[in-house]
């Protein structure tokens, strides 16, 4: 080996591989937010509602099952972990509260519990978090959200 000659590549090769790294890295940020932006727009619209609300509470209370509401607030879904009996700091407590929705005129307490449910950023009580999953009209069906506003009227 000649005194001046160097063991590591030539200065180019760093360079050129540095470059196509850097090139790499931008064209895979581009295809990341290129995906982020298909999936935004490609999102289909929640069909607009154009019925009643006390027609559709209604409709979902008939023949509901308090049994069923019970436990799917206390066993599938675990409200009642924020819910705690006697109030918590995540969420009201559940007692009393078939009497706390009847005072929130002009909504009938059904009404309002089932709005709670289904838009619970539209709800959020006084003095608390909005910490309520939002996602429970796509995660319930009708029959579950009418089973438990059923169970939790009688609180």
């Amino acid at each position: 080996m000649q005194p001046h000659e160097s063991t590591s590549a030539p200065r180019w090769i760093t360079q050129l591989t540095l470059g196509f790294v850097a090139l790499v890295a931008i064209v895979f940020l581009l295809e990341f937010v290129a995906a982020s932006l298909r999936t935004v727009s490609s999102t289909v619209p929640e069909a607009v509602d154009t019925e009643p609300l006390a027609e559709r509470v209604a409709r979902i209370l008939e023949g509901s099952d308090v049994a069923n509401g019970e436990r799917l607030v206390r066993e599938s879904y675990e409200c009642h972990v924020c819910h705690i009996e006697g109030g918590g700091r995540i969420a009201p407590s559940f007692v009393g509260l078939g009497q706390r929705a009847a005072q929130h005129a002009p909504l009938s307490p059904e009404e309002y519990l089932y709005l709670a449910i289904t838009k619970p950023s539209d709800y959020v009580v006084e003095g608390y978090p909005n910490a309520m999953p939002a996602n429970y009209p796509q995660r319930l069906g009708e029959r579950e959200i009418g089973d438990m506003v059923a169970y939790l009227l009688t609180q």
